[in-house]
């Protein structure tokens, strides 16, 4: 999986609103510091980013996407 463009997002619009949607995916951008990564999301036109505490909150516009890995089989052992 590579950095992509924003605008090759798979986004979903949503019919009845035209707000555009996207699942939870990595976002990134370059800024003055360098890169900067996050879990984030589109709902309803908003970027929002997915907080440690499982919280969103509205966030910077990324410049590029990168799909999520599937989720472990299983738990790890404890």
């Amino acid at each position: 999986m590579n950095w992509q463009p924003i605008e090759t997002a798979p986004f979903d619009i949503d019919e009845a609103t035209g707000f555009r949607w996207l699942g939870n995916c990595l976002l990134g951008r370059h800024d003055e510091y360098g890169w900067v990564s996050w879990v984030g999301c589109m709902d309803a036109d908003m970027w929002l980013e997915r907080g440690s505490d499982r919280n969103r909150r509205r966030c910077e516009t990324p410049s590029h996407w990168m799909p999520l890995p599937p989720p472990p089989a299983q738990e790890p052992p404890r």
